[in-house]
C-alpha cells in the first residue's frame, strides 16, 4: 500500500466520524420537538430519497430486484428496530453518552468473538489478543 491512500483513509474516516457526529447532533434536536418514530419516518424518506438519486445517476434499478430476498428484508428490519433504538437513546441520554457506547460496540464484538469461537485450546485467544482489545 501506498502512504498516500493510507493517509486518504484516515482522512476519510476521520471525515465520516464527524458527519455522523453532526448528524448525531442533529437528530439530537430534531426529537427534543418530535417523537422518535416520526424521527425514525422522516429519517426513512430521506433515506429512501437519497438513495433513488443515487440508483438513478448510477443506472442500476435492475438491482433492485433483489430487495425482495427473505434475508434481505429481515436485515432492513433488523436495522429498523436497531436504528429506533437508537434514536430513543440520543433523546434520552447525552449524545457524549450515546457515542461512546456505540464505539464499544466493535470490542463487545472482539469479546463475543474470542469466546464463540473458542472451541479447541489452539483457537483460544492468546493474552496478548486480549490484552490488544483492551488496549482499544
Amino acid at each position: 500500500m501506498h502512504r498516500s491512500s493510507d493517509l486518504s483513509g484516515i482522512a476519510a474516516m476521520l471525515a465520516a466520524t464527524a458527519f455522523f457526529v453532526v448528524g448525531d447532533s442533529f437528530m439530537k434536536l430534531v426529537t427534543e420537538d418530535l417523537p422518535p418514530f416520526e424521527v425514525l419516518f422522516l429519517r426513512g424518506i430521506a433515506a429512501s430519497f437519497a438513495c433513488a438519486v443515487l440508483v438513478t445517476l448510477r443506472a442500476e434499478w435492475g438491482a433492485i430486484s433483489g430487495l425482495l430476498n427473505l434475508r434481505v428484508l429481515l436485515r432492513a428490519a433488523a436495522e429498523t428496530l436497531a436504528t429506533l433504538c437508537y434514536i430513543v437513546a440520543l433523546a434520552r441520554m447525552p449524545i457524549a453518552d450515546v457515542i461512546a457506547i456505540l464505539q464499544t460496540g466493535p470490542l463487545i464484538l472482539i469479546l463475543g468473538a474470542a469466546f464463540l469461537c473458542a472451541r479447541g485450546s489452539a483457537r483460544r485467544a492468546s493474552p496478548s489478543r486480549w490484552s490488544a482489545s483492551r488496549v482499544l
